[in-house]
């Protein structure tokens, strides 16, 4: 199984369509569910939530192979380092501790 983070943007919408040519199953990080096409809501295993936060990577990743990481940008932050980093440090630490074998960022 492959998970994907912003499955609604436009990296992360592109990549899912792609992997559905591919037999994989695929599950979906997002804040918004209702924001997935209807098309791809009925293909994917959907978890509800911001890939920042430690529980939401606990629900995505169990059986993951692969994960793609993607930080969505935040023009409000004070420090676009210190966003960046927040969310690497969630993700680099949900990845150990759930075994995630391939991660592309």
């Amino acid at each position: 199984m492959i998970v994907v983070t912003t499955p609604t943007g436009q990296i992360g919408s592109r990549l899912v369509r792609r992997l559905f040519g591919q037999d994989r199953k695929v599950r979906v990080v997002v804040r918004d569910a209702a924001r997935l096409d209807d098309s791809v809501r009925e293909q994917v295993d959907t978890v509800v939530g911001s890939h920042d936060d430690p529980a939401v990577l606990d629900r995505a990743l169990p059986g993951a192979e692969a994960l793609f990481w993607l930080v969505p940008p935040n023009p409000l932050s004070s420090s676009v380092y210190a966003h960046y980093v927040h969310f690497d440090r969630a993700g680099a630490a949900a990845v150990a501790r759930h075994g995630v074998g391939h991660v592309v960022g």
